[in-house]
């Protein structure tokens, strides 16, 4: 089976989510599957393709265009999935953070590891990235409403 993950970062840097994305492509590729992952990189690039430990990484394009930026972010990863990789069997959200993403009849699950909420509510107003997190919260809300439906409409038709 191909696995195509999306989580808002991946080793080398990486925190909890990243981390337990890469755990788990780790554990799922040493059991015969391939996975593949999908992770915010910069603004220069449509992506950039490197291998964290046996692990195909596309880091693809993300414009800190707040409170626009997941909607960005998800046109650019779909661009990605559509032209270069194509042939999923599956899409693993890990939330948050991460856009909703859809690819014709592809199932999507999705792993929350926290939420747009509870994060705003841990930064405090820290600095003009946590403003921003605060402007954009409606919007990060609506997302993860969005990727839990998807979620269970995929589950439900599977």
């Amino acid at each position: 089976m191909k696995i195509c993950m999306i989580t808002q970062d991946f080793p080398p840097k990486a925190r909890g989510a990243g981390q337990y994305a890469y755990k788990l492509a780790k554990g799922l590729r040493d059991r015969g599957h391939e996975v593949v992952v999908l992770t915010r990189g910069s603004s220069n690039a449509l992506y950039t393709l490197d291998n964290f430990d046996g692990i195909n990484v596309y880091r693809v394009r993300f414009v800190k265009a707040y409170p626009f930026h997941l909607e960005l972010h998800r046109k650019f990863i779909e661009m990605v999935l559509r032209e270069e990789i194509k042939d999923c069997d599956i899409l693993h959200l890990h939330t948050p953070s991460v856009p909703v993403v859809q690819i014709g009849d592809i199932p999507v699950v999705s792993t929350f590891h926290g939420t747009a909420y509870g994060g705003s509510k841990r930064r405090g107003h820290k600095d003009v990235y946590s403003i921003g997190i605060k402007l954009s919260l409606p919007l990060l809300i609506n997302t993860e409403k969005r990727i839990i439906t998807v979620s269970y409409t995929h589950l439900r038709a599977h």
